[in-house]
Protein backbone atom coordinates (compact mmCIF):
# COMPACT_ATOMS: atom_id res chain seq x y z
CA UNK A 1 0.00 0.00 0.00
CA UNK A 2 2.61 2.25 0.89
CA UNK A 3 4.15 1.99 -2.42
CA UNK A 4 1.46 2.39 -4.36
CA UNK A 5 0.93 5.70 -2.37
CA UNK A 6 4.84 6.35 -3.38
CA UNK A 7 4.46 5.65 -6.60
CA UNK A 8 1.63 8.12 -7.00
CA UNK A 9 2.92 10.87 -5.28
CA UNK A 10 6.44 10.72 -7.46
CA UNK A 11 4.25 10.58 -10.36
CA UNK A 12 2.58 13.73 -9.30
CA UNK A 13 5.80 15.72 -8.51
CA UNK A 14 7.00 14.61 -12.09
CA UNK A 15 3.82 16.14 -13.77
CA UNK A 16 4.13 18.87 -11.32
CA UNK A 17 7.41 19.38 -12.33
CA UNK A 18 7.16 19.23 -16.04
CA UNK A 19 4.22 21.52 -16.03
CA UNK A 20 5.75 24.34 -14.13
CA UNK A 21 8.79 23.83 -17.12
CA UNK A 22 6.28 23.91 -19.60
CA UNK A 23 4.29 26.75 -18.67
CA UNK A 24 8.19 28.54 -18.19
CA UNK A 25 9.06 27.79 -21.76
CA UNK A 26 5.84 29.42 -22.86
CA UNK A 27 6.37 32.28 -21.09
CA UNK A 28 9.75 32.59 -22.21
CA UNK A 29 8.69 32.16 -25.82
CA UNK A 30 6.37 35.22 -25.71
CA UNK A 31 9.54 37.18 -24.76
CA UNK A 32 11.32 36.16 -27.49
CA UNK A 33 11.95 38.53 -30.79
CA UNK A 34 10.58 36.86 -33.44
CA UNK A 35 13.75 37.11 -35.85
CA UNK A 36 15.08 34.53 -32.58
CA UNK A 37 11.78 31.68 -33.60
CA UNK A 38 12.72 32.20 -37.60
CA UNK A 39 15.89 31.00 -37.25
CA UNK A 40 15.37 27.81 -36.91
CA UNK A 41 13.07 26.06 -39.35
CA UNK A 42 11.65 23.73 -36.97
CA UNK A 43 10.30 26.43 -34.85
CA UNK A 44 9.78 27.97 -37.97
CA UNK A 45 7.49 25.32 -39.90
CA UNK A 46 5.50 25.17 -36.03
CA UNK A 47 5.02 28.54 -35.29
CA UNK A 48 3.83 30.01 -38.83
CA UNK A 49 1.62 26.26 -39.01
CA UNK A 50 0.03 26.70 -35.48
CA UNK A 51 -0.18 30.69 -35.29
CA UNK A 52 -1.88 31.86 -38.31
CA UNK A 53 -4.94 29.76 -37.53
CA UNK A 54 -5.54 30.24 -34.02
CA UNK A 55 -5.88 34.01 -34.88
CA UNK A 56 -7.91 33.48 -37.82
CA UNK A 57 -10.45 32.50 -36.06
CA UNK A 58 -10.11 34.71 -33.48
CA UNK A 59 -12.14 37.52 -34.93
CA UNK A 60 -11.82 41.10 -33.67
CA UNK A 61 -14.61 42.10 -36.06
CA UNK A 62 -17.94 40.07 -37.10
CA UNK A 63 -20.61 42.32 -39.37
CA UNK A 64 -23.43 40.42 -40.52
CA UNK A 65 -24.54 43.18 -42.55
CA UNK A 66 -22.03 42.36 -45.24
CA UNK A 67 -23.47 43.11 -48.89
CA UNK A 68 -22.99 41.04 -51.97
CA UNK A 69 -20.25 41.65 -54.15
CA UNK A 70 -21.63 44.34 -56.41
CA UNK A 71 -22.02 44.16 -60.27
CA UNK A 72 -23.82 46.63 -62.95
CA UNK A 73 -27.28 45.25 -63.63
CA UNK A 74 -26.35 44.12 -67.60
CA UNK A 75 -23.67 41.93 -66.05
CA UNK A 76 -24.53 38.40 -67.03
CA UNK A 77 -22.02 35.94 -66.49
CA UNK A 78 -22.38 33.15 -64.39
CA UNK A 79 -18.50 34.05 -62.59
CA UNK A 80 -18.63 30.89 -59.94
CA UNK A 81 -19.41 28.45 -62.73
CA UNK A 82 -16.21 30.35 -64.89
CA UNK A 83 -14.16 30.03 -61.77
CA UNK A 84 -15.00 26.37 -61.43
CA UNK A 85 -13.62 25.78 -64.98
CA UNK A 86 -17.46 25.06 -66.67
CA UNK A 87 -16.73 25.50 -70.34
CA UNK A 88 -20.02 26.52 -71.01
CA UNK A 89 -19.79 29.39 -69.08
CA UNK A 90 -15.96 30.63 -70.31
CA UNK A 91 -17.67 30.02 -73.42
CA UNK A 92 -20.35 33.16 -73.04
CA UNK A 93 -17.78 34.95 -71.18
CA UNK A 94 -15.96 35.26 -74.81
CA UNK A 95 -18.41 35.11 -77.42
CA UNK A 96 -18.86 38.66 -76.98
CA UNK A 97 -16.82 39.98 -73.92
CA UNK A 98 -17.88 42.43 -71.28
CA UNK A 99 -15.88 45.56 -71.38
CA UNK A 100 -15.61 48.98 -69.73
CA UNK A 101 -18.06 50.20 -72.59
CA UNK A 102 -20.80 48.18 -70.80
CA UNK A 103 -19.95 49.73 -67.45
CA UNK A 104 -22.75 52.99 -66.68
CA UNK A 105 -21.66 55.60 -67.99
CA UNK A 106 -22.50 57.52 -64.09
CA UNK A 107 -20.42 56.14 -61.97
CA UNK A 108 -21.36 57.83 -58.53
CA UNK A 109 -18.05 58.59 -56.86
CA UNK A 110 -19.69 60.51 -54.04
CA UNK A 111 -18.57 58.64 -50.36
CA UNK A 112 -21.65 56.86 -50.48
CA UNK A 113 -21.92 55.94 -54.05
CA UNK A 114 -18.13 54.31 -53.29
CA UNK A 115 -19.31 52.76 -50.52
CA UNK A 116 -22.66 50.87 -52.12
CA UNK A 117 -20.63 49.30 -54.55
CA UNK A 118 -18.17 47.16 -52.26
CA UNK A 119 -17.55 46.70 -47.76
CA UNK A 120 -14.90 48.67 -46.11
CA UNK A 121 -14.72 47.16 -42.67
CA UNK A 122 -14.10 49.91 -39.83
CA UNK A 123 -11.85 47.30 -37.97
CA UNK A 124 -9.49 44.89 -38.67
CA UNK A 125 -11.07 41.08 -39.72
CA UNK A 126 -8.67 39.17 -37.62
CA UNK A 127 -6.31 39.39 -34.70
CA UNK A 128 -3.50 38.07 -37.20
CA UNK A 129 -4.50 40.59 -39.99
CA UNK A 130 -4.32 43.45 -37.05
CA UNK A 131 -0.85 42.43 -36.00
CA UNK A 132 0.64 42.95 -39.99
CA UNK A 133 -0.85 46.10 -41.21
CA UNK A 134 0.71 46.30 -45.07
CA UNK A 135 1.56 50.03 -47.03
CA UNK A 136 0.76 50.23 -50.73
CA UNK A 137 2.59 52.33 -52.76
CA UNK A 138 1.24 52.34 -56.03
CA UNK A 139 2.12 54.76 -59.27
CA UNK A 140 -1.64 55.33 -61.64
CA UNK A 141 -2.69 57.14 -64.35
CA UNK A 142 -5.96 55.86 -65.57
CA UNK A 143 -9.16 53.35 -65.22
CA UNK A 144 -10.31 54.40 -62.58
CA UNK A 145 -13.13 52.02 -61.42
CA UNK A 146 -10.36 49.41 -61.79
CA UNK A 147 -8.47 51.06 -59.77
CA UNK A 148 -11.43 50.90 -57.18
CA UNK A 149 -11.76 47.23 -56.98
CA UNK A 150 -8.01 46.81 -56.52
CA UNK A 151 -8.45 49.08 -53.37
CA UNK A 152 -11.76 47.16 -52.19
CA UNK A 153 -10.20 43.68 -52.65
CA UNK A 154 -7.11 44.78 -50.24
CA UNK A 155 -8.54 46.64 -48.29
CA UNK A 156 -8.20 47.17 -44.71
CA UNK A 157 -8.49 49.63 -42.28
CA UNK A 158 -5.29 49.17 -40.52
CA UNK A 159 -3.38 49.40 -44.01
CA UNK A 160 -2.14 52.09 -45.66
CA UNK A 161 -2.51 53.48 -49.74
CA UNK A 162 -0.53 55.76 -51.17
CA UNK A 163 -1.36 56.62 -54.64
CA UNK A 164 1.44 58.61 -57.14
CA UNK A 165 -0.97 60.02 -59.91
CA UNK A 166 0.66 60.88 -63.95
CA UNK A 167 0.76 64.77 -63.41
CA UNK A 168 -1.15 64.58 -67.20
CA UNK A 169 -3.99 62.55 -65.89
CA UNK A 170 -5.75 66.07 -64.33
CA UNK A 171 -9.22 64.47 -64.75
CA UNK A 172 -8.24 60.91 -63.14
CA UNK A 173 -6.79 62.80 -60.02
CA UNK A 174 -10.47 64.19 -59.39
CA UNK A 175 -11.91 60.35 -59.69
CA UNK A 176 -8.52 59.50 -57.20
CA UNK A 177 -9.49 62.65 -55.07
CA UNK A 178 -13.04 61.43 -54.59
CA UNK A 179 -11.88 58.25 -53.41
CA UNK A 180 -9.81 59.68 -50.91
CA UNK A 181 -11.32 62.19 -49.02
CA UNK A 182 -13.64 59.27 -47.92
CA UNK A 183 -10.86 57.37 -46.29
CA UNK A 184 -8.50 58.15 -43.45
CA UNK A 185 -5.48 55.59 -44.60
CA UNK A 186 -5.51 57.00 -48.28
CA UNK A 187 -3.19 59.10 -49.91
CA UNK A 188 -2.24 61.01 -52.82
CA UNK A 189 1.56 62.68 -53.04
CA UNK A 190 1.30 66.14 -53.10
CA UNK A 191 3.75 66.41 -55.69
CA UNK A 192 3.49 64.50 -58.61
CA UNK A 193 5.78 63.76 -62.01
CA UNK A 194 5.00 63.05 -65.62
CA UNK A 195 5.06 59.57 -66.32
CA UNK A 196 5.51 57.08 -69.18
CA UNK A 197 4.70 53.42 -69.67
CA UNK A 198 8.70 53.78 -70.26
CA UNK A 199 9.81 54.38 -67.10
CA UNK A 200 10.02 58.08 -66.45
CA UNK A 201 9.36 59.27 -63.46
CA UNK A 202 8.06 55.40 -61.81
CA UNK A 203 11.03 55.56 -59.09
CA UNK A 204 10.45 59.47 -58.32
CA UNK A 205 6.90 59.03 -58.19
CA UNK A 206 7.20 55.64 -55.50
CA UNK A 207 9.48 57.52 -53.36
CA UNK A 208 7.13 60.45 -53.18
CA UNK A 209 4.95 57.82 -51.52
CA UNK A 210 7.53 56.30 -49.77
CA UNK A 211 8.31 59.62 -47.88
CA UNK A 212 4.63 60.38 -46.86
CA UNK A 213 4.33 56.13 -45.75
CA UNK A 214 7.12 55.99 -43.59
CA UNK A 215 5.42 58.36 -40.90
CA UNK A 216 2.35 55.86 -40.58
CA UNK A 217 2.14 52.33 -39.08
CA UNK A 218 3.16 49.36 -41.48
CA UNK A 219 5.20 46.36 -41.19
CA UNK A 220 5.91 45.62 -45.43
CA UNK A 221 5.37 47.89 -48.25
CA UNK A 222 4.54 46.63 -51.80
CA UNK A 223 5.62 49.41 -54.34
CA UNK A 224 3.15 48.50 -57.38
CA UNK A 225 1.74 50.27 -60.54
CA UNK A 226 -1.08 50.60 -62.27
CA UNK A 227 -2.24 47.22 -63.73
CA UNK A 228 -0.64 45.23 -60.93
CA UNK A 229 -4.63 43.44 -59.72
CA UNK A 230 -4.47 41.50 -56.36
CA UNK A 231 -4.96 37.41 -57.08
CA UNK A 232 -5.07 37.16 -52.76
CA UNK A 233 -7.02 38.41 -49.87
CA UNK A 234 -5.89 40.51 -47.61
CA UNK A 235 -5.17 37.80 -45.46
CA UNK A 236 -3.72 35.58 -47.39
CA UNK A 237 -0.98 37.90 -48.40
CA UNK A 238 -0.78 39.25 -44.40
CA UNK A 239 -0.26 34.49 -43.96
CA UNK A 240 2.29 34.24 -46.20
CA UNK A 241 4.37 37.68 -45.07
CA UNK A 242 4.66 36.48 -41.77
CA UNK A 243 5.34 32.67 -43.00
CA UNK A 244 8.36 34.30 -44.76
CA UNK A 245 9.38 36.78 -41.93
CA UNK A 246 8.95 39.58 -44.20
CA UNK A 247 11.35 39.03 -46.58
CA UNK A 248 12.29 41.31 -49.35
CA UNK A 249 10.59 40.48 -52.54
CA UNK A 250 12.26 41.74 -55.81
CA UNK A 251 13.58 39.67 -58.90
CA UNK A 252 16.46 39.72 -61.03
CA UNK A 253 17.75 39.08 -64.25
CA UNK A 254 20.81 39.45 -66.08
CA UNK A 255 21.18 42.89 -67.07
CA UNK A 256 24.59 42.77 -69.08
CA UNK A 257 23.09 43.12 -72.37
CA UNK A 258 20.76 46.08 -71.76
CA UNK A 259 22.90 48.80 -69.04
CA UNK A 260 24.38 50.71 -72.17
CA UNK A 261 20.72 51.06 -73.37
CA UNK A 262 19.19 52.11 -70.07
CA UNK A 263 21.79 53.86 -68.10
CA UNK A 264 23.95 56.92 -69.10
CA UNK A 265 27.23 55.64 -68.40
CA UNK A 266 29.11 58.71 -69.15
CA UNK A 267 27.63 59.84 -66.08
CA UNK A 268 29.77 59.56 -62.20
CA UNK A 269 28.04 56.64 -60.65
CA UNK A 270 30.36 56.30 -57.44
CA UNK A 271 28.79 56.65 -54.72
CA UNK A 272 30.35 59.62 -53.45
CA UNK A 273 29.23 61.51 -56.46
CA UNK A 274 25.72 60.18 -56.05
CA UNK A 275 25.54 61.93 -52.87
CA UNK A 276 24.28 58.74 -50.65
CA UNK A 277 26.14 60.18 -47.49
CA UNK A 278 27.63 63.64 -46.47
CA UNK A 279 29.43 64.74 -43.44
CA UNK A 280 26.55 65.76 -41.55
CA UNK A 281 25.23 62.48 -41.77
CA UNK A 282 25.16 60.98 -38.05
CA UNK A 283 24.97 57.41 -39.90
CA UNK A 284 27.80 58.20 -42.22
CA UNK A 285 30.49 56.17 -40.17
CA UNK A 286 28.34 53.36 -40.37
CA UNK A 287 29.83 53.02 -44.47
CA UNK A 288 32.56 51.60 -45.27
CA UNK A 289 34.84 54.72 -46.72
CA UNK A 290 37.31 52.25 -49.03
CA UNK A 291 34.21 51.66 -51.30
CA UNK A 292 33.29 55.25 -51.50
CA UNK A 293 34.76 55.70 -54.57
CA UNK A 294 33.45 52.61 -55.94
CA UNK A 295 30.97 52.56 -58.60
CA UNK A 296 27.60 51.01 -58.48
CA UNK A 297 27.22 47.77 -60.74
CA UNK A 298 23.63 48.01 -62.19
CA UNK A 299 20.79 45.40 -61.90
CA UNK A 300 17.95 44.80 -63.56
CA UNK A 301 14.30 43.07 -63.07
CA UNK A 302 10.51 44.20 -62.73
CA UNK A 303 9.33 47.30 -61.39
CA UNK A 304 7.04 46.31 -58.57
CA UNK A 305 8.62 44.58 -55.32
CA UNK A 306 7.87 44.03 -51.84
CA UNK A 307 9.55 45.34 -48.87
CA UNK A 308 10.24 44.99 -44.91
CA UNK A 309 9.65 48.13 -42.87
CA UNK A 310 13.76 48.34 -41.84
CA UNK A 311 14.38 48.58 -45.54
CA UNK A 312 11.93 51.14 -46.41
CA UNK A 313 12.97 53.10 -43.40
CA UNK A 314 16.68 52.79 -44.34
CA UNK A 315 15.95 54.14 -47.63
CA UNK A 316 14.13 57.46 -46.73
CA UNK A 317 15.95 58.29 -43.26
CA UNK A 318 19.31 56.66 -43.26
CA UNK A 319 20.78 57.50 -47.05
CA UNK A 320 19.79 59.99 -49.65
CA UNK A 321 18.85 58.49 -53.11
CA UNK A 322 17.13 61.36 -54.26
CA UNK A 323 20.95 62.43 -56.40
CA UNK A 324 20.54 58.83 -57.66
CA UNK A 325 17.36 58.70 -58.69
CA UNK A 326 17.12 61.71 -60.61
CA UNK A 327 20.66 60.47 -62.24
CA UNK A 328 18.57 57.87 -63.61
CA UNK A 329 15.77 59.13 -64.53
CA UNK A 330 16.28 61.00 -68.25
CA UNK A 331 13.59 58.91 -70.23
CA UNK A 332 15.04 55.97 -71.34
CA UNK A 333 13.17 52.96 -71.99
CA UNK A 334 13.08 50.44 -69.02
CA UNK A 335 15.26 52.78 -66.95
CA UNK A 336 12.87 52.13 -63.95
CA UNK A 337 13.39 48.52 -63.89
CA UNK A 338 17.41 49.24 -63.09
CA UNK A 339 16.20 51.71 -59.80
CA UNK A 340 15.71 49.18 -57.04
CA UNK A 341 17.34 46.09 -58.09
CA UNK A 342 20.70 48.15 -58.33
CA UNK A 343 19.91 49.62 -54.92
CA UNK A 344 19.61 46.11 -52.82
CA UNK A 345 22.77 44.43 -54.98
CA UNK A 346 25.05 47.30 -53.10
CA UNK A 347 27.52 46.15 -50.71
CA UNK A 348 28.63 49.67 -50.26
CA UNK A 349 25.15 50.87 -49.11
CA UNK A 350 23.68 47.44 -47.41
CA UNK A 351 20.27 48.37 -47.34
CA UNK A 352 18.44 45.79 -44.67
CA UNK A 353 18.01 42.91 -46.39
CA UNK A 354 20.41 43.64 -49.44
CA UNK A 355 21.72 40.72 -51.76
CA UNK A 356 25.17 39.92 -52.75
CA UNK A 357 25.76 39.85 -56.32
CA UNK A 358 27.14 36.17 -56.36
CA UNK A 359 23.45 35.28 -54.97
CA UNK A 360 21.01 36.93 -57.66
CA UNK A 361 21.33 34.27 -60.55
CA UNK A 362 20.50 31.20 -57.72
CA UNK A 363 18.26 33.52 -54.96
CA UNK A 364 16.41 36.33 -56.62
CA UNK A 365 15.59 34.78 -60.16
CA UNK A 366 12.28 36.16 -61.12
CA UNK A 367 10.92 32.29 -61.77
CA UNK A 368 10.58 32.97 -57.56
CA UNK A 369 9.97 36.39 -57.03
CA UNK A 370 5.99 36.18 -56.27
CA UNK A 371 5.16 40.30 -56.69
CA UNK A 372 3.79 40.07 -59.99
CA UNK A 373 2.90 37.30 -62.47
CA UNK A 374 2.73 37.91 -66.20
CA UNK A 375 2.34 35.94 -69.42
CA UNK A 376 5.32 37.61 -71.90
CA UNK A 377 4.93 34.64 -74.42
CA UNK A 378 1.54 34.57 -76.91
CA UNK A 379 1.79 31.15 -77.36
CA UNK A 380 0.83 30.70 -73.04
CA UNK A 381 -1.69 33.60 -73.31
CA UNK A 382 -5.50 31.22 -73.67
CA UNK A 383 -6.99 34.62 -74.13
CA UNK A 384 -5.39 35.47 -77.05
CA UNK A 385 -5.47 39.41 -75.77
CA UNK A 386 -2.65 41.73 -75.88
CA UNK A 387 -1.50 44.79 -74.35
CA UNK A 388 1.95 45.91 -75.36
CA UNK A 389 2.85 42.30 -76.39
CA UNK A 390 1.89 41.26 -73.11
CA UNK A 391 -0.96 38.88 -72.13
CA UNK A 392 -3.67 40.13 -70.98
CA UNK A 393 -5.81 37.97 -68.41
CA UNK A 394 -9.34 36.87 -69.62
CA UNK A 395 -12.14 34.71 -68.49
CA UNK A 396 -10.88 31.43 -69.60
CA UNK A 397 -7.79 31.64 -66.98
CA UNK A 398 -9.30 32.50 -64.15
CA UNK A 399 -9.86 29.34 -62.83
CA UNK A 400 -5.66 28.81 -63.28
CA UNK A 401 -5.32 32.00 -61.33
CA UNK A 402 -6.84 30.70 -57.99
CA UNK A 403 -4.12 28.48 -57.78
CA UNK A 404 -1.22 31.03 -58.43
CA UNK A 405 0.95 31.79 -55.92
CA UNK A 406 1.87 35.15 -56.66
CA UNK A 407 0.62 38.20 -55.41
CA UNK A 408 -0.55 40.31 -58.10
CA UNK A 409 -1.36 39.23 -61.65
CA UNK A 410 -0.22 41.70 -64.68
CA UNK A 411 -2.40 42.64 -66.17
CA UNK A 412 -6.02 42.82 -66.36
CA UNK A 413 -7.42 45.36 -68.97
CA UNK A 414 -11.14 46.89 -68.72
CA UNK A 415 -11.28 47.41 -71.94
CA UNK A 416 -10.67 43.82 -73.27
CA UNK A 417 -11.92 41.76 -70.61
CA UNK A 418 -14.12 43.56 -67.72
CA UNK A 419 -15.92 40.70 -66.93
CA UNK A 420 -12.89 39.07 -65.94
CA UNK A 421 -11.81 41.94 -63.52
CA UNK A 422 -15.36 41.80 -62.51
CA UNK A 423 -15.58 37.48 -61.87
CA UNK A 424 -12.07 37.59 -59.96
CA UNK A 425 -12.78 40.58 -58.22
CA UNK A 426 -16.25 38.59 -56.95
CA UNK A 427 -13.78 35.64 -56.28
CA UNK A 428 -11.75 37.20 -53.62
CA UNK A 429 -14.69 39.48 -52.13
CA UNK A 430 -16.61 36.35 -51.45
CA UNK A 431 -13.56 34.75 -49.47
CA UNK A 432 -12.78 37.66 -47.88
CA UNK A 433 -16.31 37.97 -46.64
CA UNK A 434 -17.86 35.43 -46.68
CA UNK A 435 -15.92 32.40 -46.65
CA UNK A 436 -13.06 33.74 -44.35
CA UNK A 437 -10.80 30.63 -45.97
CA UNK A 438 -7.70 30.49 -47.09
CA UNK A 439 -5.61 28.10 -49.68
CA UNK A 440 -2.22 29.16 -48.85
CA UNK A 441 0.55 27.04 -49.47
CA UNK A 442 2.73 27.76 -46.41
CA UNK A 443 5.52 25.37 -47.02
CA UNK A 444 5.69 26.36 -50.74
CA UNK A 445 6.88 30.13 -49.35
CA UNK A 446 9.00 28.66 -46.69
CA UNK A 447 11.19 26.73 -49.59
CA UNK A 448 11.22 29.70 -51.61
CA UNK A 449 14.92 30.65 -52.01
CA UNK A 450 14.53 34.22 -51.20
CA UNK A 451 12.94 33.01 -47.86
CA UNK A 452 15.48 30.78 -46.92
CA UNK A 453 18.53 33.51 -47.75
CA UNK A 454 16.60 36.39 -46.23
CA UNK A 455 16.40 33.95 -43.01
CA UNK A 456 19.92 32.69 -42.56
CA UNK A 457 21.91 33.18 -39.97
CA UNK A 458 25.48 34.85 -40.17
CA UNK A 459 27.11 31.86 -40.41
CA UNK A 460 24.58 30.01 -43.03
CA UNK A 461 24.81 33.39 -45.34
CA UNK A 462 28.72 32.88 -45.10
CA UNK A 463 28.25 29.27 -46.53
CA UNK A 464 25.44 30.41 -48.87
CA UNK A 465 27.46 33.20 -50.24
CA UNK A 466 30.73 30.81 -50.92
CA UNK A 467 28.24 28.38 -52.88
CA UNK A 468 27.01 31.06 -55.00
CA UNK A 469 30.71 32.10 -56.02
CA UNK A 470 31.09 28.79 -57.72
CA UNK A 471 27.25 28.39 -58.92
CA UNK A 472 26.53 31.89 -60.36
CA UNK A 473 25.11 32.22 -63.63
CA UNK A 474 25.80 35.72 -64.37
Amino acid sequence: MNIIVLKGMFRAKVFAIFTVTAVLFCIILLFLPVNFIFNDTEYKVLFISEYPKGYINNKVYNDTNIPSFWKPKNFNLNCSGILEGNLNDIKQGTIKRFTSKDLPEDLDLSCEGIRSRGYYPSKPLSKLEESYPIAYARNVYNNYYTLELQFLLSYAPQNHYCFAIDKKAVAFRKQMESLAKCFDNVYITDTSYPMTSGGRNQALSSYECMKHLVTKKWNYLFILQNDDFPLKSNLEIVQILIARNGTMDIGYTNPNALIKARIDLSRKWDHKSLNFTNDSNDNNNNFNNNLLNTSMTFQKGYYPNGLPRESVDYLVNTINITTYLNQINIGRYGEDEMVWQTLFNDGFLQIPQWVHHDCLSNYYQEATYMVRYAIWTASSCKSKLFSHSLCVMGVEMLRELKDNPKFFAYKFKADQDMGAIFCYSEYIYNKTYFARSSNVNIEYYLNLPQTKYQNANKEEKAHIIENCKKEKKW
